[in-house]
């Protein structure tokens, strides 16, 4: 039986970095050290250890797929950092380490590096990993909230064009054909009510051509969602969304969501 040691979540963010780096060697095969004990693991084998591979969600829309109870958010500040730097691509395999299954990444320039996570991808792919071993999610973002110099769409383009555009943008940056999961998130409802039924309707497509397994929305507020869900041939199978305690963490979604059959994922 393999015991892993446990990390404090309180630790400073220059810690943490610290923690990561030292997690990298040549070799691929990581030190976890505590004061009781010395254990060498490759990443793989504490993925399905410590990642609890048995510990699933299900969408009832989408029973036989398999959604992560824990996915690394790329857009977080140290990830990020770690890319701008160059070095980025060599921490996915520590991130699995601590027992994430997956990353949610982001088609997002000014606050995520999605091609850094696939070079990450990539290399994990080289050192034996299974496309069937990570989740990959990944999310579109409207044109309101993306930098003008930036967007990786065009902004003048319909809203069904910008999300299928954003789609492939974000399989070339992953070296994905497939993704496990496909976000809409708006996280302001930035778009008008008949584009985001038209935009809703492209993502459906994506859905049926077999491009990813789960849709879903995020950063709307309930009644968008609702008005979305009643409008959908394929109701969202997922809402992804960053919740508060001052906003009583959400709650009238998260009902929603049970009340529905759809995996209501936390984003923090």
């Amino acid at each position: 039986t393999l015991r892993f040691p446990q990390t404090s979540l309180r630790s400073p963010r220059t810690s943490f970095v610290s923690r990561i780096g030292a997690l990298l060697r040549p070799t691929r095969t990581p030190v976890f050290t505590d004061n009781r004990q010395h254990i060498k693991c490759n990443a793989l084998a504490k993925l399905k250890v410590a990642g609890k591979l048995d510990d699933f969600a299900y969408a009832k829309d989408a029973p036989k797929v398999k959604i992560p109870r824990m996915l690394f958010d790329s857009r977080l500040p140290d990830w990020f950092q770690l890319h701008k730097k160059n070095t980025g691509n060599h921490t996915l395999d520590a991130i699995l380490d601590a027992g994430f299954q997956g990353v949610a990444s982001a088609n997002f320039p000014r606050e995520s590096n999605e091609e850094g996570v696939g070079d990450a991808l990539d290399e994990l792919r080289r050192q034996g990993f299974k496309r069937s071993d990570v989740f990959i999610m990944t999310r579109y973002y409207p044109k309101g909230l993306q930098m003008m110099d930036s967007t990786p769409y065009d902004r003048q383009a319909p809203a069904p064009m910008q999300v299928r555009q954003s789609f492939i943008n974000s399989q070339r940056n992953l070296n994905t054909e497939r993704f496990d999961a496909f976000i809409w998130d708006a996280t302001a409802g930035v778009i008008v009510r008949d584009e985001d039924l038209q935009a809703w309707e492209e993502i459906e497509n994506l859905y049926l051509e077999g491009r990813t397994k789960l849709i879903g929305l995020g950063g709307f507020p309930l009644h968008q969602y609702k008005e979305i869900y009643e409008h959908a041939e394929i109701k969202p199978m997922i809402i992804a969304d960053t919740v508060h305690a001052h906003l009583g963490w959400n709650r009238e979604v998260r009902e929603w969501c049970k009340e529905n059959g759809i995996v209501y994922m936390v984003k923090c």
